[in-house]
């Protein structure tokens, strides 16, 4: 459709059966999707399944999603053997599944949990796209060509399904290349599963480092190939570490948020100085430009992680003008690009009506912070010492999301910092989607409007001056009920600062032990802050990582090193 949208699968159903045009080529076999499914992919893994134990992690990576069979089997048996580890699915598809498609196959089997397939189910953008299954399983869903999409991706993968359409009509996905990747991405002894039996598969996974053998096939098939990657292969164990977070906004609420969630011992330190705390509503939308390059991809799935099964995010639509002809012909030319339930551009407006506000001020409160500074953060050669006027703490692993305080380790400037006014007022008019642009306003809670925006470097005391600034052409009543100035830290390149910390004085500065940085989150943090906090916690406990290698190497805070912030 567009260099942002992928193409949807072209299906034709025979009965029960789904059948692509685009490959001449069948889903599944007529009349045994499951048992099909069931065989070739997920039977050969309960051998490795048998030895997991309560905190063990297991990652899948699968070549051709489809309509997310292999997935859905997978899923339902993990939550029938009531495992305590942690499921995590990489699959990749380089032509989405429409979801009308989906819903048909609910109705075809309707034993598999389709709708809950279909209520995360993304847009197809090219890029990743999260969704939670349960607490303890996570699809990390790609939507892009495999082989490209291999090359980006950070995992250690337990067991791989190979489940293209026949390797005659696609090969793209059958060759040496794929293989190769596949290879690299492999603990020792993963295991692969294939329906197929061709000569040349066998070679080429032969040639990329398996070790392959044949094993009895469904129904008609004789046979289906059975690989491993060389090596023993041993569970992995999900680490554990105790966690310290210093700061408490938006940065540090979404990173307690995704430790919590894996049980992770984790501390969260307030120093009484969040900006985020000041500001109760923040606008929740993707950066978006014409061509479609790694930061607006990113800002793509941040949006759409953001949104995400989020009790703090409200969905009200957002809307804004642009200033001139020469921004209305740019984003003219973007809404082209995009399905209208995304995006519109109607009459001089730009319309996202999937886009919102995040409730900051009661995501931030839920976390429980400490109330303590923070004094200094030094590595005593095993473990983290954070000394503070109670004494100390000793943790595994720190990280800094201190947003523009000054940090309590050694570091170099990285962030711009920009004074901003926030308002909660009364209005007479309010509005019920959020319209942005040099000031934002907020869609009323408990009557009250947030008002934002006048940023100014020189903003350090509130003034009846900044307040009719702010408010001129909007009608308020008499109550302005709080004023309050808010901070906004940016880097120089407008990505946030997410990553493990370096040692910045050494020569080709490696990362320091069990320190990591959430910072820089700049006037998009609200949809950024989630997605960023999950790949960090990714790093810490050693997941498949959330984020393109590609997207790492553009947030790491050592990129900076040898040029200015």
């Amino acid at each position: 459709m567009s260099d942002y949208v992928l193409t949807e699968a072209s299906v034709n159903w025979e009965g029960s059966t789904a059948y692509s045009r685009d490959f001449g080529d069948v889903y599944w076999s007529r009349g045994a999707a499951v048992s099909e499914k069931t065989h070739v992919f997920t039977d050969p893994i309960q051998s490795s399944w048998e030895q997991l134990k309560p905190r063990n992690l297991f990652s899948i990576g699968e070549i051709g999603f489809g309509f997310g069979l292999n997935f859905m089997l997978t899923a339902e048996k993990w939550k029938q053997k009531d495992f305590q580890g942690f499921l995590h699915y990489t699959a990749y598809e380089k032509y989405p599944v429409s979801p009308g498609d989906l819903t048909r196959l609910g109705k075809v089997i309707p034993q598999l949990p389709v709708d809950q397939l279909l209520k995360h189910y993304p847009l197809p953008f090219q890029g990743s796209h999260i969704i939670w299954f349960a607490s303890n399983i996570k699809l990390l869903l790609i939507f892009d060509d495999a082989l490209n999409a291999l090359k980006d991706t950070s995992a250690k993968v337990d067991a791989w399904y190979l489940d293209g359409f026949s390797p005659d009509k696609n090969t793209n996905i059958w060759n040496e290349r794929i293989f190769s990747q596949m290879a690299r991405l492999s603990k020792p002894g993963a295991t692969l599963s294939t329906f197929s039996v061709s000569g040349k598969v066998r070679r080429a996974l032969t040639n990329a480092g398996f070790l392959v053998t044949s094993r009895a096939g469904y129904g008609k098939k004789r046979e289906m190939l059975f690989a491993r990657a060389r090596g023993e292969w041993l569970p992995s164990k999900q680490i554990r570490p105790k966690v310290a977070i210093i700061g408490s906004g938006l940065a540090g609420a979404y990173l307690c948020q995704a430790l919590r969630r894996r049980s992770i011992n984790t501390m969260i330190f307030d120093d009484g100085k969040a900006t985020s705390f000041k500001v109760p509503q923040l606008a929740v939308y993707p950066s978006l430009a014409i061509n479609n390059e790694y930061r607006y991809r990113f800002s793509l799935s941040a949006f759409e992680y953001a949104s995400l099964n989020n009790p703090y995010y409200y969905q009200t639509g957002i809307i804004f003008s642009p200033k001139n002809q020469k921004q209305r012909n740019r984003w003219l030319r973007i809404a082209a690009k995009f399905p209208n339930n995304f995006l519109d551009y109607q009459d001089g407006q730009v319309y996202f009506p999937t886009a919102g506000w995040l409730a900051s001020r009661d995501l931030v409160e839920q976390t429980n912070a400490i109330k303590q500074h923070i004094e200094k953060v030094s590595w005593t050669g095993d473990e983290w010492l954070l000394q503070h006027k109670r004494g100390g703490d000793k943790v595994d692993v720190v990280i800094l999301a201190n947003g523009a305080q000054i940090a309590p380790v050694a570091m170099p400037a990285l962030v711009d910092v920009i004074p901003g006014l926030s308002l909660s007022v009364n209005l007479k008019n309010p509005t019920s989607q959020v319209i942005t642009g040099t000031t934002s306003i907020f869609p009323p809670i408990n009557n009250l409007s947030t008002i934002s925006g006048l940023y100014d470097r020189d903003l350090n005391e509130i003034s009846q001056n900044h307040i009719d600034m702010l408010l001129q052409d909007i009608e308020t009543s008499e109550t302005i009920l709080s004023a309050d100035i808010g901070l906004r830290a940016t880097t120089k390149d407008r990505l946030p600062l997410c990553g493990a910390v370096p040692e910045w004085s050494k020569p080709n500065a490696p990362n320091q032990v069990g320190l990591y940085l959430l910072q820089g989150l700049g006037s998009h943090g609200a949809t950024t802050a989630r997605l960023c906090a999950e790949y960090i916690t990714n790093l810490i406990i050693q997941e498949p990582s959330s984020l393109g290698i590609s997207m790492q190497k553009a947030l790491e805070p050592k990129r900076f090193i040898g040029r200015e912030a």
